[in-house]
């Protein structure tokens, strides 16, 4: 059940860092403490079970409902730390890495399942007018609105980039990759950052809801919906992946 994978994903998290025990005494690690298991008990009866569709995966909901219930309890649990400066600083490098004339140098970014908005800070300090959606933003949150990436509310081919590390949190990937293809501007690129799949040692943590064996398969699949990776290289922070840069044909 989802109950013992959480439990399970907070356990190795504190085991790397053991620091997070003493989060419990502040009254921020007090909060998401009780946020922790509350949520726990709310989403017991999330299912493990996923549905196989070739080398890519997704978790079974009872209906899209539950998918955006569990998804929205996430934010409530993260343990962010240290995490915002060094997730911001380790995208900033991988930013300036690009190559020139890879993606525009400036323009319009918009971010997918961004929570707080570091990788909005990251893109407005490299120059671009970036925004980010999110199904539970936060409260007095500047840099993150509501949104479903399902649902995007915005124009069609409005965007230069668009941008996401939350691909493994999707529920139907075809419908948001038809989101992604109707707002980027014609020739635009999404910027993904996917996790290690199942093949490469990395099993889906419990609040993943789409899966694959290999960013390898991910790639295949991207190319087969007009997606042509144009850049493809490997990070280790915050989890080990693959950065990939896709250029929208069309």
């Amino acid at each position: 059940m989802h109950l013992t994978r959480f439990l399970a994903d907070q356990t190795i998290a504190t085991l790397k860092n053991p620091a997070r025990i003493g989060l419990v005494f502040s009254s921020t690690g007090a909060r998401r403490l009780r946020a922790m298991v509350e949520n726990s008990f709310k989403l017991r009866n999330i299912s493990n079970d996923w549905q196989q569709d070739g080398d890519l995966k997704s978790r079974r909901y009872d209906s899209y409902d539950q998918y955006v219930k569990h998804q929205r309890a996430k934010v409530e649990t993260l343990d962010l730390g240290l995490y915002d400066e060094k997730y911001y600083a380790a995208l900033t490098d991988r930013l300036r890495g690009i190559e020139l004339g890879t993606i525009p140098t400036a323009g319009s970014v918009l971010c997918l399942g961004a929570r707080l908005g570091t990788e909005v800070r990251a893109f407005i300090d490299q120059g671009y007018f970036a925004l980010g959606i999110d199904l539970n933003p936060g409260t007095d949150n500047k840099y993150v609105v509501t949104g479903d990436f399902h649902h995007l509310q915005f124009a069609d081919s409005s965007v230069d980039l668009a941008f996401t590390n939350a691909l493994d949190h999707v529920f139907d990937i075809d419908k948001v990759l038809g989101e992604v293809s109707r707002v980027l501007k014609p020739g635009g690129t999404f910027i993904v950052e996917a996790v290690r799949g199942t093949a490469e040692g990395k099993e889906p943590e419990s609040f993943a809801s789409f899966w694959w064996k290999s960013v390898d398969d991910l790639v295949e699949f991207f190319n087969k919906r007009g997606f042509e990776a144009t850049l493809r290289s490997r990070f280790a922070f915050p989890w080990g992946g693959h950065f990939l840069c896709l250029r929208l044909s069309k």
